[in-house]
């Protein structure tokens, strides 16, 4: 899933509790996260494309993959962030 924050600082203490919280389940399930910081764009989809099944919001933008490939080499339990990210995070 895709979760934006205005804050990198804000991201990674979402995925350091989330991880946690799966931790406290017992459950043999193990979750990874890739964070990245860089400008979006959000695009309103047509009310009529919502009410067929649609986003509300389009998130467009080079950091949506950037966010998607640093996720797809973490590994189960790992949160990877990318440097832009711990730049801002500071």
């Amino acid at each position: 899933m895709l979760l934006l924050f205005e804050r990198a600082a804000d991201a990674i203490g979402f995925a350091i509790a989330f991880h946690r919280a799966l931790a406290d389940l017992g459950l043999p399930l193990q979750t990874r996260a890739g964070i990245h910081f860089a400008q979006v764009t959000l695009s309103p989809n047509p009310s009529d494309a919502v009410a067929r099944g649609a986003k509300p919001l389009e998130v467009r933008g080079i950091a949506v993959s950037l966010a998607a490939r640093i996720m797809a080499v973490a590994r189960g339990g790992q949160t990877l962030i990318s440097t832009e990210a711990l730049s801002t995070a500071a």
